[in-house]
């Protein structure tokens, strides 16, 4: 059974395609936060429809006067949820965003480890490739795109890089393949920070762990606090994740004998420039289990004192 010898425009392919589904992120969360400004004047577009319906002489759009009135009554609930999301800076919204955000990290590095396992001789670290063990028969009898993907996952696990902390997992797992490399601080620390907050929306109902206060002091969390985020917080964490999308793509470039082209080194500084500028005027909203803020009003900037203060 032969196997196609992965070009650098398989890699690349794999990262075009992580492009458009980050794009498709950014979409996503323009489209639910307009959806969300108009949800709060759900009651008037209700009444609004009855008014025009009556002045265009068009049949009523509500058979009576209850079907109106339970019509505005669902309405004011929606109105409702849709404000206190505005008015605490949208959490649910970017919460989401956020867990997406760091799944599509994972699925990008996965499928690059699994481009270069089309050719496992070219990896670097063979001494580490040596050590794989599974079943012989069935990987030799598995299609090749199955034996990469088999390799890969095995590589994973032999590395133990779930257990490694941020963007650690993913260099746990680049690095054996010839992909591994250097990595910003501020973003580093910035995926770092997605990783954690990840962690707690998805596992602990979105309220602050232990490992979460503790690895990201920065954010001034107590234990069990609710973790709201914010649009800047999922505005660092997708810079940080372009950054690491394209320091990938720059190592594409170099393992295949390349140059890094001079348009990635450029928009790196493009963007670490705008995190920084995002760090400087960082606010996260956050509130108690019994459900009293602690880092202030979520649309006033919490100063470097006040975050200070309550470390």
């Amino acid at each position: 059974m032969t196997t196609a010898v992965p070009t650098i425009e398989d890699f690349r392919a794999v990262l075009l395609r992580k492009r458009e589904e980050l794009r498709e992120l950014e979409y996503f969360a323009s489209v639910c936060d307009n959806a969300l400004h108009q949800a709060t004047k759900a009651v008037r577009s209700v009444e609004l429809q009855r008014e025009i319906a009556s002045a265009l002489g068009e049949p009523p759009p509500f058979e009576n006067d209850e079907q109106f009135e339970k019509a505005k009554s669902h309405a004011s609930v929606i109105a409702k949820f849709a404000e206190a999301e505005k008015s605490a800076g949208l959490p649910y919204l970017f919460g989401l965003c956020a867990v997406r955000l760091w799944a599509l990290m994972e699925a990008l590095v996965d499928e690059i480890v699994v481009e270069a396992m089309r050719q496992p001789e070219r990896c670097k670290d063979q001494a580490a490739l040596s050590r794989l063990k599974g079943p012989l028969v069935e990987f030799r009898a598995a299609s090749p795109d199955e034996q990469a993907e088999f390799l890969a996952e095995t590589l994973k696990q032999s590395v133990d890089a779930l257990l490694k902390p941020g963007i650690g997992r993913f260099e746990a797992i680049l690095d054996p393949v010839g992909l591994g490399g250097s990595v910003d601080e501020s973003v580093r620390k910035t995926l770092f920070e997605l990783s954690q907050v990840r962690n707690v929306l998805v596992h602990k109902a979105g309220k602050a762990d232990r490992r979460l206060v503790d690895g990201c002091t920065w954010l001034a969390l107590e234990r069990g606090a609710i973790v709201r985020v914010s649009g800047k917080m999922f505005a660092r964490y997708l810079l940080a994740a372009y950054w690491y999308l394209i320091e990938i793509r720059g190592r594409i470039d170099e393992r295949f004998g390349g140059k890094r082209p001079a348009q990635t080194i450029h928009a790196h500084e493009l963007l670490l420039g705008d995190l920084a500028k995002l760090v400087k005027g960082e606010e996260l909203a956050v509130v108690n289990s019994d459900d009293k803020r602690i880092a202030g009003d979520p649309e006033r900037e919490v100063s470097h004192d006040e975050k200070s203060a309550s470390s």
